[in-house]
């Protein structure tokens, strides 16, 4: 009689945990590839919102505005101030410590700074005023690689 007894030989056991060890390290890699491009997506999508507010906002601002006060008004720099009349007072956007203020309040999220904020006044002739074009380039902090600009022509009444 024969005793033949099947099994797996300790060379077959160490080539199949050789196998699942590879495969485990492709999976993990694939997985934190994923969950990177998905947190860049965010930040991306995160940065063009707050941007977009940015835009409403000061679109808002200069139609609910009675007049824009060209003598403090501060324009043609990257660090620019617009100062506008509306029937309750004046208010001023302003850039201070890379945030974007309006009145004094930040208009943007706090994971974002900006770095320009340049209005340049647009005439009609030699010296009629008939709109501003402001330019604001915004960065995210988490990743600073991650740059906007927001380009804005704003006609005045």
């Amino acid at each position: 009689m024969t005793n033949r007894l099947k099994g797996v030989t300790l060379v077959e056991t160490l080539l199949y945990i050789g196998l699942f060890s590879v495969m485990m390290l492709v999976l993990l890699n694939f997985m934190l590839s994923t969950q990177e491009a998905m947190s860049r997506t965010n930040i991306r999508g995160e940065l063009d919102n707050s941007l977009q507010f940015v835009a409403r906002h000061i679109n808002d601002s200069f139609e609910k505005a009675q007049s824009l006060d060209q003598e403090n008004t501060t324009f043609d720099t990257d660090d620019g101030e617009i100062q506008l009349t509306f029937q309750e007072g004046d208010k001023t956007y302003t850039l201070s410590n890379n945030n974007l203020l309006f009145d004094g309040t930040p208009i943007h999220s706090s994971k974002y700074s900006v770095s320009k904020f340049n209005i340049e006044p647009v005439y009609k002739g030699e010296s009629i005023l008939i709109g501003v074009r402001v330019n604001i380039t915004m960065h995210s902090k988490k990743e600073p690689s991650f740059t906007q600009d927001l380009n804005l022509l704003i006609s005045l009444k």
